[in-house]
C-alpha cells in the first residue's frame, strides 16, 4: 500500500481471478462504468473469536491504525488471502455500542454475513466512493 501511494498507482482487490480479467477488458473496451474507490479508514488485528447470540461470531480486536466504524465495508483477511467481504453490523466497546473505536483500542465486531474468523486474521474497513470516469 506504501508503494502504491508513493508511485501513485491504483491498488484494487479481487478475490476471484476471473472478476480481473473481466475489469481488464472493460477497461481496454472503454465500456467501465464510474470508477470505484476505495478509501481505508482502518485496520485492526484479530486477538480473539467469541461466541455472540445463537449462530453469530464476536470478533475480539485490537485496532493497529485509523478508525474502525460500524456500517462501513470489512475486508477479513487471514496471511495475506481474502476471507470475506463483508460489512461491520456491530461494534462495541466492552459493553456499549458505539459508532467507531480508535488505533490502540480494543473492541468487539460482528461482520455481517461471514462467521469465518479466526484469531490472527487482519481487517481492514474502507469506505467506497463513485466517480464519473473521465478521459
Amino acid at each position: 500500500a506504501a508503494l502504491a501511494k508513493r508511485d501513485r498507482v491504483r491498488l484494487k482487490y479481487f478475490d476471484v481471478i476471473y472478476h480481473l480479467t473481466a475489469d481488464i477488458a472493460k477497461e481496454m473496451a472503454g465500456e467501465l462504468g464510474p470508477e470505484i474507490i476505495e478509501t481505508v479508514v482502518g485496520r485492526a488485528e484479530v486477538k480473539d473469536v467469541f461466541k455472540s447470540g445463537k449462530r453469530d461470531k464476536a470478533a475480539g480486536l485490537l485496532v493497529t491504525e485509523g478508525t474502525i466504524k460500524k456500517g462501513l465495508y470489512a475486508r477479513l483477511t487471514r496471511e495475506d488471502v481474502i476471507v470475506s467481504k463483508t460489512t461491520i453490523a456491530s461494534l462495541r466497546r466492552f459493553k456499549d455500542n458505539v459508532d467507531e473505536v480508535r488505533a490502540g483500542m480494543e473492541c468487539g465486531v460482528v461482520l455481517a454475513d461471514t462467521n469465518d474468523v479466526k484469531a490472527g486474521d487482519m481487517l481492514e474497513v474502507f469506505e467506497i466512493e463513485e466517480r464519473e470516469r473521465t478521459l
